[in-house]
């Protein structure tokens, strides 16, 4: 077995930028900039008699997917996605703050105002912050056109 090398800094930047040797659109593209992703809050209501959460059950959204043939034709594919549950919330808009952002979403996915939470937590590596509200009893929130329902679970097993 012959002894491999491993290049130093220069070598390896000469070997990373020299042409390639293959002609593929796919592994010679340039890589796609990174669009940043929006911030989104959500929120986990636990109500601490009962030690259930609040999940909604969102409306089917349809999917496209578009993609390439062999022929080169653009193919597009539509489909309704399965029916799923989660937290209630969603993604900020301009310059707004997760706070802002989670209060905003609840007043228009539950109908209710909250000025307070108990806990928030950043998820790490993402964009996404989860506030948690404990409540002494479950509430029925007044649903936006955006849920086809909501549950309250002991966890997530229960959907």
């Amino acid at each position: 077995m012959p002894n491999a090398t491993i290049p130093n800094r220069r070598e390896a930047a000469k070997l990373a930028h020299h042409e390639p040797d293959i002609q593929d659109p796919v592994l010679n593209a340039e890589p796609k900039k990174k669009q940043k992703k929006r911030r989104r809050s959500f929120c986990l209501f636990w109500c601490r008699t009962t030690d259930r959460i609040l999940v909604e059950e969102r409306r089917p959204q349809e999917a496209r997917h578009s993609e390439k043939n062999d022929e080169g034709e653009v193919v597009t594919e539509t489909y309704v996605e399965p029916k799923s549950f989660g937290l209630f919330g969603g993604g900020a808009q301009k310059s707004e703050t997760p706070l802002q952002t989670i209060r905003r979403e609840l007043q228009e996915e539950v109908g209710f105002r909250f000025k307070h939470f108990d806990y928030s937590v950043t998820v790490p590596g993402t964009r996404t912050t989860i506030f948690v509200k404990i409540l002494e009893e479950e509430f029925k929130p007044n649903l936006s056109f955006e849920s086809r329902g909501f549950r309250w679970v002991h966890d997530f097993l229960d959907v």
